[in-house]
């Protein structure tokens, strides 16, 4: 359905709203909030038809560096870190004896969602479940955010996979 057919749409459902929901700036923050939404929603399955071969780049670039561990994409379609989506995949292992790769890529990751900045970046004190681990980028894109990272070579490697991902997100979905 077209973005003008849901205006449409929300602007019928608006006039059925009782008197109690018909303040002038209700509908209009309403309409703002779906549009938003609608805009949003594009990008996301854009990301989604480009994810796949990204996620495939960055598992390349690991193993031509012998990487083995845990890497990820993500996009963050609004300025707030309130959803986004993700992929990722294991490239020769999930975890270690001692550590546990997909919970530190994500962890890299939620940290970038908090601060805006690089994983491991020290602009505050560690809040409880970050590790403050290096090797996850994050950049601003349209409307939001794209992230990638990855988790299990050394902090170089990490970084340079890192980097390949981010490179090809910013290519555009």
């Amino acid at each position: 359905m077209s973005k003008l057919k849901h205006l449409l749409l929300i602007t019928l459902f608006l006039q059925l709203i009782p008197d109690t929901y018909s303040s002038p700036a209700y509908p209009k923050r309403i309409l703002a909030t779906l549009t938003d939404s609608i805009d949003a929603n594009k990008e996301v399955k854009q990301f989604n038809k480009k994810a796949d071969a990204i996620i495939i780049i960055m598992e390349t670039a690991a193993k031509s560096m012998s990487a083995e561990g845990v890497c990820m994409i993500a996009f963050i379609p609004t300025t707030t870190p309130e959803r986004w989506i993700s992929q990722m995949k294991v490239v020769g292992k999930m975890k270690t004896k001692d550590a546990n790769l997909l919970g530190i890529v994500y962890t890299k990751a939620s940290e970038m969602a908090d601060t805006y900045k690089d994983s491991g970046s020290g602009v505050r004190p560690l809040l409880s479940g970050e590790c403050g681990y290096k090797g996850g980028l994050i950049k601003p894109y349209k409307s939001g955010y794209i992230i990638a990272a990855f988790s299990g070579g050394s902090n170089a490697q990490d970084l340079a996979i890192s980097k390949i991902g981010l490179s090809e997100l910013e290519k555009g979905f």
